[in-house]
Order: C-alpha cells, then sequence, then structure tokens
C-alpha cells in the first residue's frame, strides 16, 4: 500500500476519531461480490408497506438487509431485469473508488496532496489556458482539493443554452459536445467558468457537476481510461461485467469516461458499491480492495469555510443528519432514523444508500424527467421518503405476511411463537412494528425539509 500524504494521512486520523470506525450494530457478514446477492423473504409486511409508498416516478426500490435482499420492487415500465439506468451523479462515489485504489496502490504514484502541475507535463495540456494567474492556480490545485471540491473550479450552468429548460438535453449536449473544445486540464473551465482566487477559495466547497479531470488524472497515472482500470481492478469483485447489455459508463469525446456522471447501471449493481462500504473495502473474505481508512475518510463530513460542518463527505452525502448544521438542515427528524444515512445521489433522485447501524443498503432508481414534488439535499423528495422509511430501525423485514396475520389474528398472544416459526433474516433481530403505507408517507412527507439554496446543485 502506497504511504498517505500529510493531508490525506490526518483526514484519515480525523475521521477514525470522528466516527469511532464506523461502529455497527451488527456482525455483518462479508459476502463475496462476485456473485448474485442472496434473496431472503421478500414476502413481509415491512416491504408490502413500504411498496405503497412507491409513486409512478421509481423504476426500482432494492432493500438488502445484511448482505441479503429483503425487498425488491421493479415497475411494469421496465423493460427487464437488465435494464440499466442512467444515475448521473451517483457516478461519483464510483470513481473516487478509483482514486483511493490508485493512491493505496504500490503499482502506482499518486497521493491526496499532487498537483495538477505534477501530474500533467506536457505542455498541450495547459495550452489552451493562457491567463498566467489561471494557469498558476490550476497547476496548483491538489488531488485532496478536488475531491473535497475546494479546487475553486466553478461552473457557469446559466451560460448554456439549454440551462433551465432541460437538464436531460443539457447533460446530453456536455456528454456529446462540451468537452471537445477545452484542452485536457480546461474542461474545468466549460462554459466559460470563471476561478474563486479568494483567500478562503482552499477550504470553499463550489460543488461541480461534470468536471472530468481527475478521470485524466486515472489515465494518466495509470495509462487506462476509468473504464479499463475499473474493468481489470473493479468490476471483476464485484460482479459486474461491463460487457453485458445494458452496461454504460460514457465517454467524452477523447473516450475517456466522465468523472461525476454518465454511468448506466442496475440497482443490484449500484447495491455492490455501498455494501463494499459496509463490509470495509472488502469485496470478499479474502479480497480487500481498499482500506478500511479510506472507507472512514469518504463517509467523514468535511466542515467548509463557506458554511462550516456539513452534509458532504468525499463524493458522498449524509441523509437525515439530526445533529447537523443549520444551513442542511435534517430530511426527517424521526426518532426511529439509525444515526447517519450516507448516500450516493443522481440527479432525480437516484440514491444507493448505507448505514452502519442496521448493516442495511437501500437503492433508488427514478425517472428524473418527472418533476420531484420538492427539491432536497440529495435530489428528489419521493427518493429520499423512501429511503428514510428502509432504513428505519422500526422495521425488520423479517416475518412472511401470513406469519404476520396469523399472529395478529391470535391477537398478539402467540406472537413470539410465531416469529420463532418464520425465518428471520441474518443479522435481522428487531421486532417488526406494522405501520401503514399511507400514515408513513403521509407524516415523513410533512416532515421532508428543503436543503439549503447552497446544496442545490447537489440534485445533479
Amino acid at each position: 500500500m502506497a504511504i498517505l500524504s500529510t493531508p490525506f494521512r490526518l483526514f484519515f486520523t480525523a475521521a477514525a476519531a470522528a466516527t469511532s470506525l464506523l461502529p455497527s450494530a451488527f456482525a455483518l457478514q462479508t459476502l463475496d461480490l462476485s456473485q448474485d446477492f442472496p434473496v431472503g423473504n421478500t414476502d413481509n409486511p415491512d416491504a408490502a408497506a413500504i411498496e405503497a409508498m412507491i409513486d409512478p416516478s421509481i423504476y426500482r426500490l432494492l432493500v438488502i438487509d445484511d448482505g441479503t435482499i429483503v425487498m425488491e420492487y421493479q415497475a411494469d415500465s421496465v423493460r427487464d431485469d437488465d435494464e440499466a439506468f442512467h444515475i448521473h451523479s451517483a457516478t461519483k462515489p464510483w470513481s473516487r473508488l478509483l482514486i483511493g485504489m490508485i493512491i493505496e496502490s504500490p503499482k502506482y504514484n499518486l497521493s491526496m496532496d499532487d498537483k495538477l502541475g505534477d501530474i500533467f507535463l506536457e505542455e498541450s495540456a495547459w495550452e489552451l489556458v493562457t491567463d498566467e494567474t489561471e494557469r498558476e492556480i490550476k497547476e496548483n490545485i491538489t488531488i485532496y482539493e478536488m475531491m473535497t471540491m475546494t479546487d475553486g473550479l466553478m461552473e457557469n450552468w446559466e451560460a448554456h443554452p439549454y440551462f433551465g429548460e432541460n437538464l436531460a438535453e443539457w447533460l446530453e449536449y456536455y456528454v456529446i459536445n462540451g468537452t471537445e473544445k477545452d484542452s485536457l486540464v480546461d474542461i474545468g473551465n466549460i462554459f466559460g467558468v470563471d476561478i474563486d482566487t479568494s483567500d478562503y477559495r482552499e477550504t470553499s466547497f463550489i460543488y461541480l457537476i461534470l468536471e472530468n479531470i481527475l478521470s485524466y488524472v486515472v489515465r494518466e497515472v495509470t495509462g487506462m481510461t476509468p473504464l479499463d482500470f475499473a474493468s481489470k481492478e473493479v468490476f471483476p469483485f464485484l460482479g459486474i461485467d461491463p460487457e453485458k447489455p445494458g452496461f454504460l459508463w460514457r465517454p467524452d469525446w477523447n473516450g475517456t469516461q466522465l468523472f461525476g456522471s454518465g454511468m448506466y447501471l442496475t440497482a443490484r449493481q449500484m447495491a455492490k458499491l455501498p455494501q463494499l462500504y459496509l463490509q470495509k473495502g472488502y469485496a470478499a473474505p479474502d479480497q480487500s480492495l481498499v482500506s478500511d481508512d479510506f472507507i472512514n475518510a469518504s463517509l467523514s463530513p468535511i466542515s467548509y469555510s463557506n458554511f462550516g460542518q456539513s452534509s458532504v463527505g468525499m463524493l458522498w452525502w449524509l441523509l437525515g443528519d439530526k445533529d447537523n448544521d443549520p444551513d442542511f438542515p435534517a430530511m426527517v427528524v424521526d426518532p426511529s432514523l439509525p444515526g447517519k444515512i450516507w448516500c450516493g445521489s443522481g440527479m432525480g433522485g437516484q440514491q444507493a444508500c448505507l448505514n452502519h447501524e442496521t448493516g442495511r443498503v437501500v437503492v433508488v432508481q427514478r425517472n428524473e424527467t418527472i418533476p420531484s414534488s420538492q427539491f432536497s439535499l440529495t435530489g428528489a423528495k419521493e427518493s429520499d421518503i423512501l429511503v428514510i422509511a428502509a432504513m428505519s430501525t422500526d422495521r425488520s423485514f423479517t416475518m412472511s405476511v401470513v406469519d404476520a396475520s396469523k399472529s395478529k389474528e391470535n391477537g398478539g398472544s402467540d406472537a413470539e411463537e410465531e416469529k420463532e416459526e418464520s425465518e428471520p433474516m441474518v443479522g435481522a433481530d428487531d421486532p417488526m412494528k406494522e405501520e401503514s403505507g399511507a400514515a408513513i408517507l403521509g407524516s415523513m412527507a410533512a416532515a421532508v425539509a428543503v436543503g439549503g439554496a447552497a446544496l442545490v446543485a447537489a440534485i445533479l
């Protein structure tokens, strides 16, 4: 494993202290993620209650409890089980994984405090950066600053002809045409972007939707595109076949996959990444992809100079953090919410979330062309409500519908006997508590709060 740079070591130390190494309430089993998830009892009242909350905008909803599928919903409009959907900015945590693996690998020479000017030595990489001050700033941007979005680069969305009309068309235009006129490092200056030159630039959060510089870092350091690297070092261990119909990671005009968007996956494929994080970087009992330090650093809220303590880790987002800063209000004030829910989030409500306290993974795939009834910290209220409901400690996903019905008919006198006769999933030992989907939907919808204006960009 490569020696970590000083800022990264300090960040890891702070992250471990702040999260207590992300303790879990469960002795989570370590699955072989190259295999399909085992399917448990999906015919349970908790799954039925949550399914009753699903609106027509949802393509898929997947709940995995201690490595076992306990709920799986797929809309009739989905063609087949292998149909993959664009996960938009939920691509970012996947790209973040590649950077972490490269830093930790002894085969490559990369650290968090490496500067772009030290990585891109060819003059051709800088030929369109004609302003001397701009070039000096960009050459001194570090990998750490890019991973925490404190690099000072800004996107001028309003300058683009599609902005404010159709976000899907806007992204399509960017992917096909937008980068062709930019040099390798100048991609961060898309659409007439400005640079933050203020004194607090290095600790100020500025969200970039589509910057692609880190993809070129992967290519420069490893000699492989992000897709080639992932196909060799990541996907085989997570059971993802990039040659299979449906999978796609869209490249720019130069054949380099986008760092922050462009990946098309199924819900089960999306779930492999948060499950890897729950397993502390182990893709199998004897196969570690990244260190526990990497996981802790990724899932630790960062403090920024422009709004203090945040709901942002390294390209992961907190959902429903009750102890959060007032600028980032809790999505739901719910006593059953199990601590920190971390999500890889994409435009329109694409969610891949994990929670260490419950040992649970929840994935939502949503039709981004259907406007959300309320924008929220992570993109769409409809998705947030489902994630929070599925993560609640009031749910165990253990009893079958038949067993629950029998228990109710017996007036609860034989509840313990019925519970023993049912076959609970591994690690799920909380009692099942019945609650109607309609009641949950009403109470949660009323409690959902809109994220601060500074994070409206996070919906993308």
